[in-house]
């Protein structure tokens, strides 16, 4: 699933215009399609097993059906009712927890837990959730997918993620809190029941934003807040390194400005380290600051945006960590750099993002471009990684056939902007196609 964002910070004597909007979250949006997973309750379970229509990979085994538990997580071979968390590894059950707590949905201002399964996946949310005996003044909206490992819901190559919205506690007043505070901490992350497969991201017991490490029980909750984490349990010997995603995969700036890109990454074992290559594939004006080893690592990349840089450029964070066997994340980002002037531009727009499909992707000569509605004199430009134009059109329907016949096979960066006004400013949409 791409996950697009616009930055747009120009310094022009006209006028200071700083917009930028997060579209990126990973939180699917609770519709129809979904239904309550619980009762409301306190440490309830799923009533019947829910069974599955694909197969989860689970460090080797493959689960076929699952319990949904109140307390911020699921189980394979039983149901699971405890509130009070404790730390991974633990050889006495099977869980995966994006938030182990003791979660309440009793009172009449707590939310609900709901749960949508489609042929490859499944989504479970926890949605403004209490903590036991809580007065309905904190709360936490946290999700998990997990699905057959190829669903586009995910980045490419996982088949579990957790997600999070605000996050407000971690302990109840039964789990010796004070305030939603102290008292047992919440875990986050996996335990197989077999005392070997396992991963913590951390357990939390405090406000705040700051993130210790995975063995801290003192890391604040609101470090987790619109966060996610992508990352795949299908390996019976070691997990590969964990993105802890806070970006979107399209980056837009202006000529002119700074840029920073940062990327954060996790061992999934506590005792080992990772180390971050990055491939800037000759991108002008841009620095790689200097990287350490470590668990975790956070690499970064500075980018002076100029004319010379104009256009797309993917950038490659490269992620190794040091288990046996050694595994690898690759996480690609792309940014687009462009000329953004001093009125009529504004951050891109959801409902314009949204509305836009790129079908199929990759392709070998054609592929379309749909809108959900007619278009009038939108622009189209397409550039590849150096930024160098390829092709460009104007747009007047709700569908448009991209032909590609002859380019060479590669990365492409597709450009949509929508015609604007002093009254309607431009919507300008990124997107990166696949020639193949």
């Amino acid at each position: 699933m791409k996950r697009k964002i616009t930055i747009l910070l120009l310094a022009c004597s006209v006028a200071l215009l700083t917009t930028a909007q997060n579209s990126c979250s990973c939180l699917v949006p609770l519709d129809s399609s979904f239904t309550f997973a619980l009762p409301q309750c306190d440490d309830c379970s799923s009533a019947n097993v829910v069974l599955l229509p694909f197969t989860f990979n689970f460090y080797g085994t493959n689960e076929t059906s699952l319990w949904i538990n109140n307390n911020g997580n699921i189980s394979f071979s039983q149901p699971f009712f405890s509130f009070i968390s404790d730390s991974f590894p633990n050889a006495t059950f099977d869980v995966i927890a994006p938030f182990w707590a003791d979660v309440s949905t009793v009172l009449a201002g707590s939310g609900r837990v709901y749960y949508k399964v489609t042929p490859t996946a499944i989504i479970i949310r926890w949605d403004s959730v209490d903590c036991f005996t809580s007065n309905i003044d904190r709360l936490n909206s946290f999700q998990i997918i997990l699905t057959n490992g190829s669903d586009p819901l995910l980045p490419a190559n996982n088949n579990i993620e957790f997600c999070y919205g605000e996050m407000q506690w971690t302990a109840s007043d039964a789990s010796n809190g004070i305030n939603g505070f102290g008292g047992s901490p919440a875990t986050v992350g996996v335990n197989k029941g077999d005392g070997i497969h396992y991963f913590q991201i951390g357990q939390f017991d405090s406000a705040g934003t700051t993130f210790f490490n995975q063995t801290a029980i003192n890391n604040e909750v609101g470090w987790l807040a619109n966060k996610s984490f992508p990352f795949n349990v299908s390996s019976s010997t070691n997990t590969p390194p964990i993105n802890v995603n806070t970006t979107c995969d399209t980056i837009s700036a202006c000529i002119g400005d700074t840029t920073n890109v940062s990327e954060l990454f996790l061992s999934a074992e506590s005792n080992q380290t990772t180390t971050v290559n990055v491939n800037l594939y000759g991108l002008p004006g841009a620095v790689v600051l200097p990287l350490i080893s470590g668990n975790p690592v956070n690499a970064q990349v500075q980018i002076i945006n100029s004319l010379i840089n104009q256009g797309c450029w993917d950038i490659t964070f490269t992620a190794i960590d040091n288990g046996i066997p050694a595994d690898t994340t690759v996480i690609d980002r792309i940014v687009c750099i462009s000329n953004c002037g001093s009125v009529g531009i504004k951050a891109i727009n959801d409902d314009m993002a949204n509305s836009i499909s790129i079908a199929p992707n990759p392709f070998s000569t054609q592929t379309t471009i749909s809108f959900s509605t007619e278009q009038k004199n939108t622009k189209l430009k397409v550039t590849n990684v150096l930024g160098e134009e390829v092709f460009q059109s104007t747009i007047s329907s709700k569908q448009y056939t991209l032909d590609m016949t002859g380019v060479a096979k590669g990365i492409y960066f597709v450009r949509i902007t929508t015609a604007g006004s002093a009254s309607s400013p431009t919507d300008v949409v990124n997107r990166k196609i696949v020639v193949q």
